[in-house]
């Protein structure tokens, strides 16, 4: 199911406009001119994240961040021309923050984590929802044994423990193997260094000069590395992390090491045509001593008419020490 946007401004020309950009990367895109048309918007529809612009004609974009941060919980990125509204906008509750002017390559790939990083968390607090209604089911069943067992009816203690291992030592057992084979999955895709081959995904413009490979029929197949967790010194922008483009590819790479939780792009190459590898990369800022969740972006160029074919992301954990 497509995601759904509500884009929030001053002016419908620039709405319009980055309406078409966020349909075309395959959201739904609602829009909203000030304060009233938003509170219309949102009367009829709850979306799954805001864009919201600080001139607004009816009032500020910061007044309308409050005022959404106390009645909906909705993740919400602010845009702004000027860069001191980042921490304001921040403090106020806002997932993510994009000064304008801005690449829309840029905005596509925030909003993609803004709202990743959002169903991440909600999942995490299901999750711990969830273990908690359990142990507080089991100590309801601990309760139930010793009034039983105090009244002289029902089994033992013991012998209740015994019929409930008998009963769930099966499905444990089962979900325990389907986790094993699946984190086996991931670590020779992701984790295995080397190389991998996925599908391009739907392009965001028409593949124009693209030539599949002999015999290869179907989406369009790239190879790309196979992201490791990498360690990094702390504290220094130049950094070794081996990036390469295999020979066999039909598409240039752009890549870009992006901090998922902020979205912060910390590296972007130039173009690395098939055959082309490096190694040495300077940091837009230096890291801390720590651990971080990040993004390796590849964008997709094919070489003939510099069309962009479409962007591929792999997570990984980059080390600081």
């Amino acid at each position: 199911m497509k995601k759904t946007l509500l884009l929030i401004n001053g002016g419908q020309i620039i709405l319009d406009f980055n309406k078409r950009i966020l349909e075309r990367a395959g959201y739904s895109v609602k829009c909203a001119v000030g304060h009233d048309g938003a509170w219309e918007q949102l009367a009829e529809h709850t979306p799954d994240g805001i864009i919201l612009a600080s001139d607004l004609p009816d009032g500020t974009g910061f007044d309308l961040l409050k005022e959404l941060m106390d009645k909906k919980d909705i993740p919400i990125m602010f845009i702004s021309n000027n860069r001191d509204d980042e921490v304001k906008a921040l403090n106020l509750g806002s997932s993510d923050f994009l000064k304008k002017p801005y690449d829309y390559d840029v905005m596509l790939a925030r909003v993609d984590l803004m709202l990743e990083r959002i169903e991440r968390e909600r999942m995490t607090q299901t999750k711990e929802l969830n273990i908690g209604s359990y142990e507080r089911k089991g100590k309801n069943i601990q309760s139930r044994q010793r009034k039983t067992t105090k009244d002289g009816d029902g089994p033992a203690p013991q012998e209740k423990k015994n019929s409930l291992d008998r009963r769930f030592t099966p499905a444990v057992l089962a979900a325990c193997l389907v986790l094993f084979v699946a984190a086996g999955i991931l670590i020779h895709s992701f984790i295995g260094g080397g190389s991998q081959f996925v599908d391009i995904p739907e392009s965001r413009t028409p593949l124009a000069g693209y030539q599949p490979p002999p015999g290869q029929t179907g989406a369009p197949r790239v190879e790309i590395p196979g992201i490791e967790n990498i360690t990094i010194p702390a504290d220094t922008r130049d950094v070794s992390i081996r990036l390469f483009n295999p020979e066999n590819n039909v598409f240039d790479f752009v890549f870009e090491l992006i901090l998922m939780d902020t979205s912060e792009v910390l590296f972007t190459s130039e173009k690395v045509p098939p055959g082309t590898s490096f190694e040495d990369i300077s940091l837009t800022r230096s890291l801390t001593r720590g651990e971080y969740d990040a993004v390796l972006k590849i964008q997709t160029y094919t070489p003939a008419e510099n069309t962009s074919a479409g962007i591929i992301r792999v997570d990984f954990r980059l080390t600081a020490e």
